[in-house]
């Protein structure tokens, strides 16, 4: 049984080899890849309830997913420019 309130949206980009390291590249010089990602958190130590943000990027060699409920003060920033700049390269934020 699940208690979501929201449905989980999944959307898939081809983007090609050179779109990859574009992407891995931009996301290595925003940070991303030094916030923890969610194995590193012990399951007692993330909090219970409230909205939940995961940034999450697939790789056929891996997986990394960063929760913003367990960012310390500033990480938040960097977790917030990485999802705003992902949303903006796939046409997710609407037009203004």
């Amino acid at each position: 049984m699940s208690d979501r309130t929201a449905e989980e949206i999944v959307r898939t980009e081809e983007i090609g080899a050179a779109g990859v390291q574009g992407l891995l590249m931009a996301l290595d010089g925003s940070g991303f890849d030094y916030m923890p990602q969610r194995s590193e958190i012990a399951d007692e130590d993330m909090p219970v309830g409230g909205s939940v943000s995961i940034l999450e990027v697939r790789l056929d060699d891996g997986s990394w997913d960063v929760s913003e409920v367990v960012l310390e003060a500033g990480d938040d920033a960097t977790f917030e420019a990485c999802q705003g700049f992902l949303a903006d390269l796939f046409g997710l934020n609407p037009p203004i």
